[in-house]
């Protein structure tokens, strides 16, 4: 089986290089190496440039299309027989990549997404150990062992997933008008077209964004935004799936998460000064504080100037 790896980037300078070193210490090294400069403004095309590895890279470069516009650059560019994705602030494990294909060869024209995971040993903040944490807890609420998903489970993530090129071609690709959860929408149309979606515990890429507390709130801002686009344009995910949920809540709970709802306290977390807090409160006021910014209460401005 062929395979081409693809990496969509956008100003991943900074960050593309461990994921490319990672690749080219795979213990399956026969695979092609596709790189979408998604518009970078920064150093990213120099930073892939510099870098001697096999397989060599072969880097697209277009307008800024996000993510699933670079992503089905690729599918455009190639004509390998599954394709490998992952993010610019992935680190795969040295046999992740031949994982994926023995995956593909026993369960052919399926979609897979694996494992993720947080280095608790890279955190360098209070707030970066509770995402390593938050992350652990829901990889493992997963299982472990190979797990078929459907309309009550479906999680996939296109940080790290594979999937034949003709099963991409034939459910039409990424969706380019979304700007977050692309993946999830991708998945929805592979299991109405009557394919199988498989999670792996087993392939593992390590992720360690590194963002605070005020940057993770905004991605989940990011994600609402993009779900309710998506809530609009195909009103039965919102029935079918139990992803994720638009309902805001009422009553006490409205009123508690109102309360939580306030820039100062995100400036709080961010400059660890809640730390004297027992841990297992302050993870769960954290969860409280992400739901109550990032998805009640999203037009609350944040502007903290934390350090």
């Amino acid at each position: 089986m062929t395979a081409a790896v693809i990496i969509p980037t956008y100003n991943g300078a900074q960050r593309i290089s461990r994921t490319l070193s990672a690749l080219s210490e795979q213990s399956y090294a026969d695979f092609e190496l596709i790189i979408v400069n998604d518009g970078s403004t920064d150093d990213t095309v120099n930073v892939v440039a510099e870098i001697e590895m096999l397989p060599k890279p072969v880097v697209i470069t277009q307008a800024n299309k996000g993510r699933a516009g670079a992503r089905n650059a690729a599918l455009q560019a190639t004509s390998a027989e599954l394709l490998i994705f992952f993010d610019d602030d992935m680190v795969p494990e040295k046999d992740a990549v031949s994982k994926h294909i023995a995956h593909h060869e026993s369960y052919p024209m399926t979609a897979l997404t694996a494992i993720q995971r947080a280095n608790p040993a890279e955190a360098h903040t209070d707030f970066l150990h509770f995402t390593a944490f938050r992350n652990e807890q829901w990889m493992k609420g997963l299982g472990e062992e190979l797990k078929q998903m459907n309309a009550s489970n479906l999680f996939f993530t296109s940080a790290h997933c594979s999937m034949p090129r003709k099963l991409l071609e034939e459910v039409g690709g990424f969706d380019e008008s979304l700007t977050d959860a692309e993946d999830f929408e991708l998945a929805t149309r592979v299991l109405e077209r009557g394919y199988d979606v498989y999670f792996s515990p087993e392939i593992l890429a390590w992720h360690n964004d590194g963002l605070t507390m005020e940057k993770y709130i905004l991605r989940q801002r990011q994600y609402l935004s993009a779900w309710k686009t998506l809530a609009s344009k195909k009103p039965h995910l919102i029935h079918n799936y139990s992803r994720f949920s638009l309902r805001k809540p009422s009553g006490l709970k409205k009123w508690f998460f109102r309360i939580l709802a306030r820039p100062q306290i995100v400036k709080a977390v961010d400059n660890e000064r809640l730390n004297y807090l027992p841990k297992n409160f302050r993870y769960q006021l954290y969860e409280y504080i992400i739901a109550s910014l990032g998805r009640y209460n999203p037009d609350i401005e944040l502007n903290t100037n934390a350090r």
